[in-house]
C-alpha cells in the first residue's frame, strides 16, 4: 500500500522565470524572492525522502542554475515535461523524467487520476484529470488544477487530491 501522505503533486513552478511574476501577477518582488518563497514553501511541506510528482514547467535557465534550485528542494522528483521544459537542461539535475520532449501532452495514470501538464480534452468516465499549465484557473468539472499559482505556491498532498477525486466521482 502506498503512503499517500508522503507523495505530493505540483506544477508550473517556473523557477528563474522573471516574467511569470508579471504574467500571472505573482506576489513576489523579483525572481529571487519568488524562488526563495517557492523553495521555502516546498520544503515546509515535503520531507527529504518524500516523492514529488511535478507536472511540468519546472524552471528556466541553464542546467547549472536549475541544478542549484534542485539541490535546495526536498524529495525525490518525478517530472512530466511541460511546454516550457527542455530535456537537455533537466536531465542533468537529479529528477526522474517521465516523458520525452516529443510527446504533445504526456500523461501518467494512477488509480482514477490522469496526471498531465495540460488539461486533457477527453476524460474517460470514472477518472479525474489532475493538471497544471493554466496558472490562474481552479478546478472545473473532472479537472483539478495543481499549478502552484492556485495552490498557495505549495505542493499538494496526494491524499488531499485523492479526497477531491473521490468527491468528484461520488465515491
Amino acid at each position: 500500500m502506498i503512503d499517500m501522505s508522503s507523495i505530493y503533486v505540483t506544477s508550473d513552478t517556473h523557477f528563474n522565470h522573471t516574467n511569470i511574476i508579471k504574467y500571472c501577477e505573482r506576489p513576489f518582488t523579483d525572481v529571487t524572492d519568488m524562488n526563495e518563497s517557492l523553495i521555502s514553501n516546498w520544503n515546509k511541506r515535503v520531507k527529504k525522502n518524500d516523492i514529488v510528482l511535478h507536472l511540468g514547467d519546472f524552471g528556466f535557465g541553464n542546467s547549472e542554475q536549475l541544478l542549484s534550485i534542485r539541490r535546495q528542494l526536498h524529495g525525490i522528483i518525478f517530472l512530466l515535461l511541460g511546454n516550457h521544459d527542455r530535456l537537455s537542461r533537466l536531465k542533468q539535475i537529479n529528477v526522474i523524467i517521465l516523458s520525452s520532449e516529443f510527446e504533445q501532452n504526456p500523461t501518467l495514470i494512477i488509480d482514477t487520476i490522469i496526471f498531465s501538464h495540460r488539461p486533457i480534452s477527453y476524460i474517460r468516465q470514472n477518472y479525474v484529470n489532475v493538471h497544471g499549465h493554466i496558472h490562474e484557473k481552479d478546478t472545473v468539472g473532472r479537472r483539478i488544477n495543481v499549478s502552484t499559482d492556485v495552490c498557495s505556491f505549495t505542493p499538494v498532498s496526494l491524499r488531499c487530491l485523492k479526497e477531491k477525486v473521490n468527491t468528484i466521482l461520488n465515491y
